[in-house]
């Protein structure tokens, strides 16, 4: 029997993806809904972020022991993900899901990190640097807001900071090769986690970073 939904995806070197069930979905909507509902990643990892495009804005969060810490572009904490939603990400290294609208329905995709033969070439890693220095947490904003002095936007990192280090954000390049022509494109970009906040200690399992106050 033909799976309709892979056979529908493009070859994309180092990529699984595959659809999130109805269940999956409904679990992540429900976490972040005003009652909380428990979610229970499929996936292994300690912190998972979120960014959820607004019609009018956005919204980020990180998920830790169970539950989301959600806030808006102000950095302020906010008791659920707005409805009006377009579409809303949420990674960890190696996973990104995807929610988004099919009409009346939400349905998503999950995007893993895979060791395949690579036609088109290894994934290029980017390091994005998206503060130019540390800016302090002024209550009551639960995640750091930064401003860029060049452009006067700000921008908020739903990622608590340890100590001066900018944090950065890592994406992942993976590449596709077209059978018929041979050339390879840019076939899609994958979040996959901050660096420089306290959640390096939770990933890499830096115990005595973890245990260490901030400076």
């Amino acid at each position: 029997m033909t799976d309709t939904y892979s056979a529908l995806q493009p070859i994309i070197d180092g990529l699984d993806i595959t659809p999130l069930t109805p269940g999956e979905v409904a679990d992540l909507v429900g976490s972040m809904s005003a009652a909380g509902a428990g979610w229970v990643p499929a996936d292994a990892g300690p912190v998972w972020w979120l960014h959820a495009e607004l019609g009018y804005g956005y919204l980020v969060g990180r998920h830790v022991d169970g539950a989301w810490t959600l806030a808006g572009p102000d950095g302020h904490a906010v008791s659920a993900l707005n409805p009006s939603w377009n579409q809303v990400r949420i990674f960890q290294p190696g996973n990104e899901l995807i929610l988004y609208r099919e009409g009346d329905r939400i349905a998503g995709t999950r995007r893993t990190l895979t060791d395949t033969t690579m036609a088109a070439g290894q994934p290029n890693t980017r390091n994005l640097r998206i503060e130019r220095a540390a800016a302090a947490l002024r209550t009551p904003a639960v995640f750091p807001v930064v401003r860029d002095p060049s452009t006067g936007l700000t921008a908020v990192i739903p990622e608590p900071r340890r100590g001066r280090t900018p944090v950065t954000l890592t994406v992942r390049e993976h590449f596709s090769r077209d059978e018929d022509t041979g050339a390879i494109r840019v076939a899609a970009v994958c979040w996959d986690r901050y660096r420089g906040g306290e959640s390096d200690a939770l990933i890499d399992g830096d115990r005595e970073l973890a245990d260490r106050p901030s400076s």
